[in-house]
């Protein structure tokens, strides 16, 4: 009879195991965080540590040092310039688009997307 083969059979196989987890610790001395403090579009100048607050988890952090830096912007701007869009419309959407151009710093980089039935990047 094979029945008794297969119960021993089974009893060979290990059974299974729990996956072990990779455990990974941290810690950490300091932490930067990365803000931009703007009125109508442009940064306010001027703005010290005793400026800024900063919580975590509703506790008050220490703030070690700010440092001002201009960072240069990456841009795309994506315009429809299909016939719903045609005329008037169209030509303000591309003033609006080369005032916003003409106001990029030297380091700046800017794409140009343009969308209606087919999609084009320039």
């Amino acid at each position: 009879m094979s029945f008794p083969g297969f119960v021993f059979l089974a009893a060979l196989v290990p059974p299974p195991q729990e996956e072990q987890r990779p455990v990974f610790r941290v810690s950490t001395e300091a932490v930067q965080v990365d803000v931009f403090v703007g009125e109508d579009g442009r940064s306010v100048p001027g703005l010290g540590l005793a400026d800024f607050e900063l919580y975590d988890d509703r506790e008050l952090r220490t703030i070690d040092s700010v440092t001002v830096a201009e960072v240069p912007l990456n841009v795309v701007l994506v315009l429809d310039t299909s016939e719903s869009v045609a005329g008037e419309t169209l030509a303000r959407l591309q003033g609006a688009a080369g005032a916003f151009l003409d106001e990029l710093s030297p380091g700046d980089r800017a794409a140009l997307v343009t969308f209606s039935p087919r999609t084009s990047r320039l």
